[in-house]
């Protein structure tokens, strides 16, 4: 399948890329910085451009089958990063007729905010995790933009994503609830890739764990 990867240098898109190209999908990435991806790979084309520039978008998106979304945010990133370009990749899409969008959440988006632990809620989400309410924030936009497209979507919401090792375990819960608090960088990348084929969580915003 030929898949437009967003975020391809990022912590959770540095093991998506490596798992798409293993599963022999042709892979585009769109990125700022050509030097920043270390992988070579005949089915790799790589992009450097403005990840947020309408046109490159566009330009990225012609004769793509499926988009994975993983930008991620660093430091001194607008609040608003992710569901603006959700909205840009959308149009993009819509336009060139690429169906399939695969979208990376967070869990305590959306639905999945009221099963989450009172003190992750009340005390934690607020103080010590700040960083994690504004990356939020920007998803409760993002998800709505998403579910109001004419696309085949699937919206992926994870805990924290740890490098520790693969756990060959996978929980699902379509509302939060029954989750550990982090799944296994390689697993999360695994069952990223794997929703390329899988139709059973079309239009769904399962929340996802080891």
């Amino acid at each position: 399948m030929k898949v437009l990867l967003f975020g391809a240098t990022g912590f959770t898109g540095k093991a998506v890329l490596p798992e798409l190209l293993a599963k022999n999908h042709k892979v585009t990435a769109l990125v700022r910085s050509k030097e920043r991806v270390l992988i070579k790979h005949p089915n790799l084309q790589i992009i450097e451009g403005d990840v947020l520039d309408d046109v490159q978008i566009h330009q990225a998106m012609e004769g793509q089958e499926a988009v994975i979304n993983c930008m991620g945010k660093n430091k001194g990133s607008a609040n608003n990063l992710i569901s603006g370009l959700t909205k840009k990749i959308i149009s993009a899409m819509e336009e060139e007729q690429v169906k399939r969008l695969i979208a990376l959440s967070n869990v305590g988006a959306g639905d999945s905010y009221e099963t989450q632990p009172f003190v992750f809620r009340v005390i934690l989400l607020p103080t010590i995790l700040r960083w994690l309410k504004l990356l939020i924030e920007d998803k409760n936009i993002m998800e709505p933009l998403i579910k109001k497209s004419n696309l085949n979507w699937t919206v992926l919401r994870f805990p924290k994503i740890s490098e520790k090792p693969s756990q060959k375990r996978i929980l699902i819960s379509q509302d939060g609830k029954g989750l550990s608090f982090s799944i296994s960088l390689k697993d999360c990348a695994e069952f990223i890739v794997s929703q390329l084929t899988d139709k059973s969580l079309w239009y769904k915003t399962p929340s996802i764990s080891n």
